[in-house]
């Protein structure tokens, strides 16, 4: 999106300004250096501004979205087909000042990443290598672009041959094709990673720099072989530009997970829990060992319960006979005694039932004793436990995941925090930085001090400030969010 923006203010700007920067150069010369060393001085000082300032106003210039738009315009000047004949009249006189202006103004975006990438080859971690290929395909376009930019003076011009100037201008096509492999070594990556926006950025620079290429071949074969029906021509062109990009579309898709998707985790504050779990195993043999000790153990503790158990029930009948033999005597003697009274105080024609014994005073003989069997003894119940106070609850934050997004150096920097019983357990974040060097950089340093601290307030990694702010601004308002 950025560099269509950037295309349409180049566009705008050559259109309405072509004449007045041929006819008077040096105060554009000098608007476009004033520009660049704004810039430069800007990123170098660290100063925060809004995510709309830093990505479409200094991203402009920063990132070379504005240099590869002008850059774009003179190469087109160039391809323009005969059919645009007042197009070609009013741009093409101001091309060699339209390419300094615009040399000027990626003298920017080349110090300010040439700063970082400087750093990063002398950092002393492992480089890799689009980040080799990018840093020798910029030095290749610095040693193209600055020759042609001094022979694009007048003043120098007039002292050069004109098939000299003409055969060292042809280096240019080279410069642009080097812009655009440049770019593709960047954004291709990121597209497989599904980064929002990255896609579209690639078909757009594709349909231009291709769209280009395809149109300056076509001028060469109109010029040499001059056919007499453009159509099919015509029709070939846009068959090769659109395919073309539909495969450099394909070949960027997505294959990996994005580092940021527009599903990020709610805040929350429930309680985060984490299952453990652990799978010994154990070998065969082990196992059937083990099976048979428990088998075995399982029967001789069946056997020694079935032991207890009769020996407490011989125990219960013994002692239940000797009770039931003492009740029998004391009857008994009561019987021998009432039956004696008996005789002494009535006459022997007494009804026979006085002579009866009731059935409960019958001898064993009589009515002999049925042993009951021992009824088991039931557990005394446990006393209940007394209820325990309710625990002081005196932690600061509630437990929970909780997800901040703050700006970094030119995109959204998402950090999610963790707190499980006022700990900070995790930190994570991630981001689309133009350029992920210093994020990746600064975010393991800063993640491992913020935990080790259990605080935001650590020390920004030196080089990094705009994502070491991101992330502790980020840990701090995460924080906030779950105080209770």
């Amino acid at each position: 999106m950025l560099f269509l923006i950037a295309i349409l203010i180049a566009g705008a700007f050559s259109w309405f300004c072509a004449d007045a920067i041929r006819k008077k150069p040096i105060p554009f010369y000098l608007i476009g250096t004033v520009l660049s060393v704004i810039m430069i001085v800007l990123n170098q000082a660290h100063v925060h501004f809004s995510p709309f300032m830093t990505n479409y106003v200094l991203g402009l210039f920063s990132r070379g979205a504005l240099a590869a738009a002008l850059w774009c315009v003179v190469a087109w000047m160039g391809a323009l087909p005969d059919e645009a004949r007042e197009l070609r009249k009013k741009l093409l006189p101001a091309r060699g000042e339209l390419s300094i202006f615009a040399a000027l103004i990626t003298i920017s975006h080349a110090v300010v990443y040439g700063i970082s990438y400087c750093k990063r080859l002398f950092s002393g971690h492992d480089l890799q290598s689009d980040f080799v290929i990018t840093c020798v395909i910029c030095l290749l376009l610095m040693l193209i672009m600055i020759p042609l930019t001094v022979i694009s003076f007048k003043a120098i011009r007039k002292k050069i041959k004109g098939k000299t100037w003409k055969a060292i201008q042809r280096a240019a096509y080279v410069f642009y094709a080097l812009i655009y492999l440049h770019v593709m070594v960047i954004l291709i990556p990121r597209a497989r990673q599904g980064r929002e926006g990255v896609l579209f950025s690639i078909v757009i620079y594709t349909i231009v720099f291709i769209g280009y290429a395809v149109c300056r071949i076509r001028k060469a074969v109109i010029k040499n072989q001059k056919p007499q029906n453009k159509a099919a021509l015509n029709g070939v062109c846009a068959a090769v530009l659109v395919l073309i990009t539909s495969m450099i579309g394909i070949s960027s898709r997505a294959v990996e997970s994005p580092a940021i998707t527009s599903e990020t985790p709610e805040t929350t504050s429930a309680p985060v829990q984490t299952e453990l779990s652990v799978t010994t195993e154990i070998p065969a043999s082990e196992s059937e060992t083990i099976s048979e000790s428990e088998t075995e153990s399982e029967s001789e503790s069946k056997s020694i319960s079935e032991t207890e158990t009769e020996s407490q029930t011989e125990t219960a009948a013994e002692s239940a006979a000797e009770t039931q033999a003492s009740e029998t005597a004391v009857t008994e003697t009561q019987i021998t005694t009432e039956a004696a009274v008996t005789e002494t105080a009535a006459p022997e024609t007494n009804p026979p039932e006085a002579e009866q014994i009731p059935e409960e005073n019958q001898t064993p003989e009589e009515n002999p004793v049925q042993e009951e069997q021992p009824q088991p003894e039931e557990p005394a119940p446990e006393p209940e436990p007394e209820p325990e106070p309710e625990p002081i609850d005196n932690s600061i934050y509630n437990d929970g995941v909780y997800t901040v997004t703050k700006f970094g150096y030119d995109s959204d920097v998402i950090i999610t925090v963790t707190i499980q019983n006022d700990v900070i357990t995790d930190v994570s974040a991630s981001c689309n930085e133009s350029d992920m060097y210093y994020f990746d950089v600064a975010y393991p340093v800063l993640r491992d001090s913020i935990l080790a601290s259990q605080s935001p307030d650590v020390d920004a990694v030196s080089g990094s400030t705009y994502s070491s702010d991101a992330i502790r601004d980020g840990v701090r308002e995460a924080l906030n969010q779950a105080r209770k």
